[in-house]
């Protein structure tokens, strides 16, 4: 069995029941998968969609043919395109800025990418006429920064920013950082080794910005491959940069030797992974007014400087 999802741009008088049927914008087919559901069972799909009109688009999930109970057939669900913001990453050292980097555009490691500051991608805005098939996107590349220049970085410029292995800051620049957040900005921050025992560091502003308190540090023998990363909401979009559903990923081949226990998450921080064995947080977030916080509890990819 076919399932396929379809996208159309927003008609505000649509959809509507017409003469009994259901009437909804006219789309086009932006992926297709077929599908084996075992009796009784569920199967899980994961689709990509390239190339969205910005603004509100209607999305449609359905299967290319009817079964008998017809009421799940189709599913009807609406994506809001925004043009991709600039990112900055913050790094002691560049050479770990630089694979954060890789790993936010992976266009960074193409033999071209050198020649240019930005990536540019195809785009289909104008609802697919062929005078702008060959139109351009130009997304701004992922700017590495270090931390001397934390306090003085205009966080206007950046819609994203992500704070790998930091180690402090001051409380007064962490309310500033906070206060982006609140307006929209996304923030991702990656603890590692670098960061003080918060025990002798009570006055790091760092700890205003992460949820819930942050503990100690654990470590492990290189022979110790109990604990690896267990995700406990699978469509998150932090999983996108996957090409394959995270339940295949055998996520006990990539074993985590240290990492930081934090305790007492409040009610409005939602955990997107677990650690195996200690049950502690190891990837969760906290929703800002119109931004968010994200944050990893060990380092990936490993620190060049331990």
């Amino acid at each position: 069995m076919m399932c396929e999802l379809v996208v159309a741009s927003i008609d505000r008088r649509l959809p509507m029941v017409r003469v009994g049927e259901v009437v909804v914008p006219e789309g086009r087919v932006m992926n297709r998968q077929e599908v084996q559901v075992p009796d009784g069972g569920s199967f899980p799909v994961q689709m990509t969609i390239q190339d969205l009109a910005e603004g509100p688009n209607l999305a449609i999930l359905r299967l290319s043919r009817s079964d008998p109970l017809e009421l799940d057939n189709v599913f009807y669900f609406t994506i809001e395109a925004r043009t991709q913001g600039s990112t900055a990453v913050f790094s002691d050292d560049p050479r770990d800025g630089q694979i954060v980097s890789l790993l936010l555009d992976p266009a960074l490691a193409t033999p071209t990418a050198s020649s240019s500051q930005d990536t540019q991608v195809p785009s289909d805005r104008g609802g697919g006429k062929k005078e702008d098939s060959d139109a351009v996107v130009v997304l701004p590349r992922p700017a590495v920064e270090s931390y001397a220049r934390l306090s003085a970085f205009d966080l206007s410029r950046i819609s994203n920013a992500v704070l790998y292995n930091p180690r402090t800051i001051p409380s007064e620049e962490a309310e500033r950082w906070l206060e982006w957040v609140r307006v929209g900005g996304g923030l991702l921050i990656v603890l590692g080794p670098a960061l003080p025992d918060p025990a002798t560091q009570a006055e790091n502003g760092l700890l205003q910005l992460i949820p819930g308190e942050v503990k100690r540090q654990t470590r492990r023998a290189s022979d110790d491959r109990s604990i690896f990363l267990n995700p406990l909401f699978d469509n998150h979009a932090i999983w996108s940069i996957f090409d394959r559903p995270i339940q295949e990923i055998p996520w006990g081949s990539y074993p985590i030797f240290r990492h930081w226990d934090l305790e007492k998450l409040p009610p409005n921080a939602a955990e997107i992974a677990r650690l195996t064995g200690s049950e502690m947080p190891g990837r969760f977030e906290r929703f800002e007014v119109q931004g968010r916080i994200v944050v990893m509890t060990f380092p990936y990819p490993e620190p060049e400087a331990t």
